[in-house]
């Protein structure tokens, strides 16, 4: 997707950021998840927030 959008000399440091944000919500996850799962003792509450998650992602 960089490589369409950006032009040619900013293609490494556009993949690099969207990089950067991958590496920060995978970080992030397993947190998150501890979180919920402390606050509701459940896994559906987990599901849904990554459900949520995907469909955000989707419409932007």
């Amino acid at each position: 997707m960089a490589t369409d959008i950006a032009p040619k000399s900013q293609v490494a440091s556009l993949g690099a950021i969207q990089n950067f944000g991958g590496f920060l919500g995978a970080a992030s996850a397993p947190i998150v998840t501890g979180i919920i799962l402390d606050a509701t003792a459940t896994f559906t509450n987990v599901f849904l927030f990554g459900a949520f998650l995907l469909i955000l992602g989707a419409i932007s």
